[in-house]
């Protein structure tokens, strides 16, 4: 994979993510120069955890550190993820993705030296997420690479097996604990599991 640009790995912290990291490890994907997490400010500490105990050391062992950049870089809150264009309160659908994580990680690699023109992003798609990868491909807004569809295709329960095989847990659902987006059973899971996280998901809900 010698483009001459430098290789970013756009670490979601979930399924895909981690099943990335588990082809780098087995020698099936190169090592990227740079690995790159965003902190959205909210993301579920099931996250957190999964890097700190199976995902960090392992990579940590053939000199591969995930960068964490902060989200003191991001320039719009919460408030900004919501619209009333069309009369009710409804979510912007690339908010997170974009003001959260895709512009405060270039954010932080600018800092670094590191401009658009200069690298390639990995982006973990599987392919069960065709539209998504075609979006990204015709926006024209970038250089990319997915692992998943490219180089070792995969859906995400493979995913999920794969990590599993290796002999790490299931990973977690990359998401913040105030995601719209979840379902009823989403909610539940995180009242039963995280109290912590759904009272502060409560507490922002009637702000």
């Amino acid at each position: 994979m010698k483009t001459g640009l430098i290789n970013v790995w756009n670490y979601g912290g979930g399924v895909q993510s981690c099943a990335i990291a588990v082809l780098i490890l087995k020698g099936q994907l190169p090592v990227p120069e740079v690995a790159l997490i965003a902190d959205t400010g909210r993301e579920k500490q099931s996250t957190w955890s999964y890097l700190r105990e199976h995902v960090a050391p392992a990579l940590k062992g053939i000199g591969l550190e995930v960068n964490i950049a902060p989200h003191s870089l991001a320039r719009v809150d919460v408030w900004g993820a919501f619209t009333m264009e069309s009369g009710a309160v409804g979510k912007l659908p690339t908010y997170c993705s974009t003001e959260w994580k895709r512009r405060t990680c270039a954010r932080y690699l600018s800092s670094r030296g590191i401009k658009p023109r200069q690298r390639r992003d990995w982006i973990g798609f599987s392919l069960d997420e065709a539209r998504r990868i075609m979006r990204l491909q015709n926006s024209k807004k970038g250089k990319f690479f997915f692992p998943l569809a490219e180089a070792v295709p995969m859906r995400r329960q493979d995913c999920i097996a794969l990590v599993e095989k290796f002999g790490w847990p299931t990973p977690p659902r990359s998401a913040c604990w105030m995601c719209p987006n979840m379902n009823h059973s989403e909610w539940q899971g995180l009242k039963e599991n995280s109290p912590r996280e759904f009272a502060q998901a409560v507490a922002l809900e009637v702000k």
